[in-house]
């Protein structure tokens, strides 16, 4: 069973800590009752008079509803007492049950609580509380594709369950559970968009654990996601800089990754004018000034510059680790013949003009993660911009 807390200790601030993770559990309860049964049980919750007032059927709605509130207050003799009546008006209501369970495991009661979880378990597995009891046991006894297959079964009724964090790290920090985790993952259940886009504050470490298990999916046999589902964890890590681990999940699931050469998409050939949908990929710098078009169905990228001033036209991040690359690209003016229009600059922070003209340049990088940048200057008609690579 999940590790009994320590009674001593069950005074004092770590009740909070542990009143905190049940409440939240506690909160998860939804009761599925009618509207006449639930108001008396909001005014239950509020009365004495009222709770002699709720019709038997739905007394025992009216307990657990005190039971939540003493809970949330930290006052578990209330609780318990409260869930005890609970499951005393109706003995085959698993709610009632699970209450006490989650009452009775704070109060560091941990057999107790063993057995009310048991008796909630007999009677269904829809309340969220006796779910996360029951994955937690499986997860400490070390059945991690039982503890998976619950936490799947849980998370597809809630997608977006805020404890999905404090559910799955445990799944995350042990390599049998990253590899019963993934299994869940590869059949994309509706909570996967959810996991794979972490928010903004969303632990850096958090992020990189998710990343390690989704690059390791493929060896293990699994499918790839696809680009699309991985998009937004790409995403974030790159706006980490953490490219290293961006490269790894995005080369591992989307299929137009291009693990063989470092600029993706060196001839524009799945450059996407309306959404520009790869995080590794090339992105077009906002400019009225500026206009990109694809050239026809062959590779190379149109690029029209209507003011009188160089600008920067397109970028991709990129790793350059050593101490100095070569960058080659090619470029043709609107006869057809080489333009030399075009500048490419590696930068660490903000963008900086590089020379302009040639069909190559050796830049001695300051950083090994940065911004690969295009810039053109201004002159008679467009220049197609045909490949942009990185020398051997």
């Amino acid at each position: 069973m999940p590790a009994r807390p320590d009674r001593t200790a069950q005074r004092g601030a770590s009740v909070s800590g542990r009143i905190a993770a049940w409440a939240a559990v506690a909160g998860l309860l939804v009761y599925g009752v009618a509207a006449w049964g639930s108001a008396f049980d909001r005014a239950a919750a509020k009365t004495a008079v009222a709770e002699r007032l709720v019709p038997g059927p739905f007394r025992a709605h009216a307990h657990a509803a005190a039971a939540r509130l003493a809970l949330a207050q930290e006052n578990l003799p209330a609780a318990i007492a409260a869930a005890r009546r609970a499951v005393a008006t109706d003995p085959i209501d698993p709610d009632a049950s699970s209450l006490l369970g989650s009452a009775l495991y704070v109060d560091g009661q941990a057999e107790a609580a063993s057995s009310a979880f048991r008796v909630a378990a007999q009677f269904g597995w829809r309340d969220e509380a006796t779910q996360i009891y029951w994955l937690e046991y499986a997860r400490l006894t070390g059945d991690w594709d039982l503890a998976s297959l619950r936490a799947d079964a849980l998370l597809r009724a809630h997608p977006s369950l805020p404890l999905m964090s404090r559910i799955l790290g445990p799944f995350e920090e042990n390599a049998t559970g990253r590899a019963a985790l993934a299994e869940r993952l590869a059949f994309r259940p509706d909570w996967t968009r959810t996991y794979l886009q972490p928010g903004e504050t969303t632990d850096t470490e958090v992020v990189r654990s998710r990343a390690r298990l989704l690059a390791a999916m493929p060896d293990a046999g699994l499918k790839p996601l696809g680009c699309g589902t991985v998009t937004a964890m790409t995403d974030r890590l790159v706006r980490e800089s953490l490219f290293d681990d961006a490269q790894a999940v995005w080369f591992a699931h989307c299929e137009r990754a291009d693990a063989a050469n470092r600029v993706q998409d060196s001839q524009f050939r799945q450059f996407d004018l309306s959404s520009q949908r790869d995080p590794l990929g090339w992105r077009a710098v906002p400019d009225g000034n500026v206009r990109l078009a694809k050239d026809g169905a062959d590779a190379g990228l149109r690029i029209e510059l209507s003011g009188p001033n160089t600008k920067r036209v397109l970028f991709q991040p990129i790793r350059i680790a050593e101490p100095q690359a070569t960058i080659r690209w090619t470029a043709t003016d609107a006869d057809g013949d080489a333009s030399d229009r075009i500048g490419i600059s590696y930068d660490c922070g903000g963008p900086s003009r590089p020379a302009i003209g040639g069909t190559r340049v050796t830049l001695s990088p300051q950083c090994a993660f940065g911004n690969l940048n295009v810039w053109l200057a201004p002159g008679n008609g467009p220049v197609t911009l045909k490949s942009v690579a990185i020398a051997d």
